[in-house]
């Protein structure tokens, strides 16, 4: 993750040692949403925070998947851009589900806070095994 404006720590997610519970992730994706105005960014912190809610208490413990940090950049033209991180531990679930952001219930979300996919950037990073 790149900053170029001033950056706010806003929550750690998944990114505690309750969360991670010795796991160490597979893959990991990193995400940047650009928002025009205070009140969308205000509303996708809010879409996140109850996301990460709904995941810390699912059913399915530990989940293959969690969120880790989320950061908010103010950028210098007013607007805003939101970054998170997404911890994948468990290979098939990662292929199945690393780009789930497209689907139509994603773009539904992202349409709730004034976003599209053109507004949307992901990174994946898969680590790969080393032999000793």
């Amino acid at each position: 993750m790149q900053f170029s404006g001033n950056v706010r720590l806003v929550t750690l997610g998944g990114s505690t040692a309750e969360r991670i519970a010795g796991r160490s992730a597979i893959a990991e994706s990193q995400v940047s949403i650009d928002l025009a105005t205070e009140d969308k960014r205000d509303k996708c912190l809010a879409e996140l925070e109850a996301s990460d809610r709904r995941l810390a208490m699912g059913p399915i413990r530990p989940t293959p998947y969690d969120w880790q940090f989320v950061f908010e950049e103010a950028l210098a033209d007013g607007g805003f851009r939101v970054h998170f991180g997404v911890a994948w531990y468990d290979h098939d679930f990662y292929a199945k589900n690393k780009d789930i952001f497209t689907d139509p219930r994603h773009r539904k979300i992202f349409s709730r806070f004034g976003a599209d996919l053109d507004d949307v950037e992901v990174s994946h990073w898969v680590r790969e095994a080393v032999e000793r």
